[in-house]
């Protein structure tokens, strides 16, 4: 991964667009600390980091409600 203080980037963002069309991945930096602030990915890649899987948490947790428990729909909506 590239990293660049947010200055440098600015110069040659053209060139660092042509780095991300090839799947690399260019972290900008910022502040007197150089803290990478932000990182521009392929655009394929940021879509895939979105995408989310249904069904992850099945068989990894319980929900039990008591035999006495007792909700209108009225009152779920309202919750």
């Amino acid at each position: 991964m590239i990293v660049l203080p947010i200055a440098e980037a600015k110069m040659k963002l053209i060139s660092l667009l042509d780095e991300v069309t090839t799947g690399k991945e260019v972290a900008l930096s910022f502040g007197s600390e150089k803290k990478a602030v932000a990182v521009i990915v392929p655009f394929s890649k940021w879509k895939k980091s979105k995408e989310r899987k249904l069904g992850t948490l099945k068989n990894r947790g319980e929900v039990m409600f008591s035999d006495d428990f007792e909700m209108s729909d009225e009152e779920l909506v309202n919750l």
